[in-house]
């Protein structure tokens, strides 16, 4: 006998949920022998469970954890009730729908702590999975963590003496769910950092006045002063140049040189740096000490080793020294985008954010100076967005890979649009978009080809109009647009 759930759409479960959709599917029972079955339940659920592994303890090494796990929700439907003997070889289905939640239930035994602030009632996290060991492999220390949405149906047999040890068959079905990207950060706002320092050198004077021997080390260095600042967008596109500029200023007042020296730009390096942070509780209950771990991931987004014929200035473009890690022939700065899974979020257990690290050597006179610059609370959003042009979007495990594996074939035939208001009306050839769209792919005879979300296309320069391209799997899929034109690829 077999018990397994089936989806509908299958494409939707392969590539993930959204708040607000409806999880629909059959419960489904095959067997080859007459079956009793007294009840059939369905759960619906969303948890995370984060472990940190203390290594190996003992003369037996036994591994020694720290383990939690936070609900986020629960749902449960009964499908089926009653004491009936299903016939062999005949497949049976009970249907289901459950509508994906945008936030958790509230009703978390977990409170604030620390960096661990969320709210009872928390948007719910994507699917993730992260884990990071350190030290030798016979330590085993680290620490791991998982969010997971599922769906589990249980079949229960009727009391009986034969079935006691085997009343219930299960079977598990995960989902992935990657809510939409919402930032409040879409003006291309930055931070600027600022640091001051000071270099003093007998390089400083004219070559006829520099003193030697003794008298340099009685006499007094002219010193220089200046600041160099770092301007650090708060959000940034893995598939776009990130606008990061630096810049030098020379403080007179505070300076005894006779005029300002040449600084000159020795090395920059500019890394994303992914910071996942858990937490977990004792088994009795109660905080572990508050006990939390954390690991880094850095993405390097610009390794460079600048010539000494480079002079800082009072405003430099990093984007005009960037190169692709991948491909040191190519013009565009992008990182491996596969490697960037998750956007921040925060649950009462996990906390996945990023920060941005900008860091320089300059040359004053004879010495070399370090400059380093962070910035915590970078978001990472995917595509283009833009305060005047919306377009619903993902960003999730593996993404990025799935897109390019699944580019959307050709479509012939016309493009049907229904919008709020008005009639539907075919288009062949780039159909101008109201507000709130509704397209639906068809092919000659009225039948319905493979479609998909429409996902705007990476790397559209600011002053043209963007385009999209469509993924599988919807038959119907929903865009928001604000005046701008919708295209087939």
């Amino acid at each position: 006998m077999s018990l397994s759930i089936e989806l509908d759409p299958l494409e939707r479960s392969e590539i993930g949920y959204v708040a607000g959709d409806i999880v629909v599917g059959w419960v489904v029972l095959e067997s080859s022998k007459d079956e009793a079955v007294g009840s059939i339940e369905i759960a619906f659920s969303g948890r995370a469970e984060t472990v940190i592994h203390h290594g190996c303890a003992g003369p037996s090494r036994t591994p020694q954890n720290s383990t939690a796990r936070e609900d986020f929700f629960r749902l449960t439907k009964t499908l089926y009730t009653g004491h009936f003997t299903l016939r062999a070889n005949q497949k049976y289905s009970w249907p289901f729908e459950f509508g994906f939640p945008a936030k958790t239930s509230g009703c978390s035994s977990w409170n604030r702590f620390k960096e661990f602030d969320a709210d009872p009632e928390h948007p719910l996290p994507p699917t993730f999975s992260h884990s990071h060991y350190h030290g030798n492999s016979s330590d085993n220390r680290g620490r791991s963590c998982f969010v997971l949405y599922r769906l589990k149906a249980s079949l229960t047999r009727p009391h009986s003496l034969t079935s006691i040890f085997s009343r219930e068959l299960k079977c598990v079905k995960p989902l992935i769910y990657l809510p939409l990207c919402e930032s409040k950060k879409l003006g291309g706002e930055s931070t600027t950092i600022r640091k001051e320092f000071s270099c003093a050198s007998f390089l400083f004077l004219p070559e006829n006045e520099r003193p030697s021997g003794f008298k340099k080390l009685l006499g007094t260095c002219p010193r220089s002063t200046f600041a160099i600042y770092a301007e650090i967008p708060q959000v940034i596109y893995p598939d776009q140049r990130a606008p990061i500029y630096v810049g030098l200023k020379h403080m007179l007042e505070q300076s005894t040189t006779l005029e300002p020296p040449l600084v000159q730009l020795r090395s920059l390096s500019v890394k994303l740096v992914g910071v996942t942070l858990v937490r977990v509780k004792s088994s009795g209950g109660k905080l572990f000490g508050e006990r939390t771990d954390r690991s880094e991931n850095i993405f390097a987004i610009l390794e460079k080793e600048m010539d000494l014929t480079v002079p800082m200035t009072d405003h430099m473009d990093l984007r005009d020294y960037y190169r692709d890690i991948s491909d040191e022939k190519s013009a565009e700065p992008i990182f491996n985008t596969d490697l960037i899974c998750y956007w921040p979020f925060t649950t009462h257990s996990i906390r996945k954010h990023y920060m941005l690290e900008v860091s320089m050597t300059v040359q004053c006179a004879d010495k070399e100076i370090a400059a380093d610059f962070k910035l915590q609370g970078v978001e990472v959003l995917p595509g283009r967005y833009h305060t005047e042009n919306v377009c619903t979007s993902r960003f999730s495990p593996a993404a990025f890979a799935r897109y390019n594996e699944q580019k959307m074939r050709n479509i012939s035939g016309s493009v049907t649009l229904k919008a709020e208001g008005a009639a539907d009306k075919p288009h062949q050839d780039g159909p101008q978009s109201p507000k709130n769209t509704t397209i639906t792919h068809r092919d000659g005879d009225g039948g319905k080809v493979p479609s998909g979300r429409a996902v705007m296309k990476a790397g559209c320069p600011v002053d043209e109009p963007p385009r999209y391209e469509l993924h599988p799997p919807d038959n119907t899929t929903t865009v928001t647009l604000e005046g701008e034109e919708l295209s087939e690829k």
